[in-house]
């Protein structure tokens, strides 16, 4: 029976559509009576499509506070019970390389005086689309050190997801060497970011004319998708966040360039249509080197004119 310190619930999630009854997917908690004492997902009510902490009547709180997120969609999820502080708290998603049990951080939702005992646990729901793996419950007590076990948690779940991105990497790989299309959510798991649902076309297209396949290395792929990264920044409002080095780094702006600031500078100051795809950012700084070299070479004329006037 869980009902003292703090317990925490997580798992990685999709609890699926819900039902035009207004009803369950959820997952609930019983007490060692076997009484529901409390639950996670949605019932229906006002915050029928986001996912809500559920009291005992399984019921979120009608003013939102205890819901947050959309019910539908694959999401990692860690609920937090509080026994000396009877409340009850949810993290959507939250990075579990810096997540401290112990002195967690602000939550996406929470419920006051709610801390449901836990002897058991059950998911229901209407349809068979909700699915859940990596069901885990940890119950947390003060130790000697809380800072040394929280380390200990955070490193285990930093090795996890480290295991995680070597094997969608692997499949990355196998993907390249036999020209297979990657699936966008194997590039996700690889952390290889950059690579969106609207460019994963054009991401395969520039992967496959690639001359390294047989080589089994990677880095192309990692430079065509930073690339893309790049480009999906400038392109956005974090423009301003761009600074030559980025531009030098995926092609745009030749190392050797003496104009880096000014070439930044234009492409800072593009809509955002003229900054939407890398061929016209390229199409503006090409421009802008034109105007540059042509400058200098005017310059260079008027020096040499000068220079052979004085020497008569």
């Amino acid at each position: 029976l869980q009902s003292s310190g703090k317990v925490f619930v997580q798992m990685i999630v999709d609890f699926g559509a819900q039902s035009t009854g207004g009803g369950t997917p959820n997952l609930r908690f019983y007490d060692e009576l076997n009484q529901f004492t409390g639950g996670v997902g949605s019932n229906g009510g006002t915050q029928r499509y986001k996912i809500s902490i559920l009291d005992t009547l399984l019921n979120a709180n009608p003013d939102g506070s205890s819901s947050a997120g959309t019910l539908y969609g694959q999401g990692f999820l860690i609920v937090g019970i509080d026994y000396s502080l009877n409340k009850t708290s949810l993290w959507l998603n939250p990075d579990l390389s810096t997540f401290d049990y112990l002195s967690t951080p602000p939550p996406s939702a929470v419920y006051l005086d709610l801390a449901p005992r836990i002897q058991s646990l059950n998911f229901v729901s209407r349809y068979d689309n909700m699915k859940f793996d990596e069901l885990k419950v940890y119950s947390l007590t003060k130790t000697s050190d809380p800072a040394e076990e929280a380390a200990l948690i955070r490193k285990e779940a930093a090795a996890k997801r480290e295991a995680e991105k070597r094997t969608a990497r692997d499949v990355v790989l196998s993907d390249f060497k036999s020209f297979t299309n990657t699936k966008l959510e194997i590039f996700s798991d690889a952390e290889i970011n950059g690579i969106t649902s609207e460019n994963i076309a054009a991401v395969h297209a520039e992967i496959t004319a690639l001359p390294e396949h047989s080589t089994g290395d990677i880095t192309g792929i990692l430079k065509i998708a930073r690339k893309y990264e790049v480009v999906d920044i400038i392109a956005s409002e974090r423009v301003k966040s761009i600074y030559s080095n980025s531009l030098i780094e995926i092609g745009l702006i030749p190392m050797e360039s003496k104009h880096k600031a000014t070439l930044t500078r234009v492409v800072k100051e593009l809509s955002q249509d003229e900054r939407s795809s890398y061929a016209s950012i390229k199409e503006t700084i090409d421009a802008e080197m034109a105007v540059n070299q042509a400058r200098e070479d005017r310059m260079t004329k008027i020096l040499a004119l000068i220079a052979s006037r004085r020497n008569g």
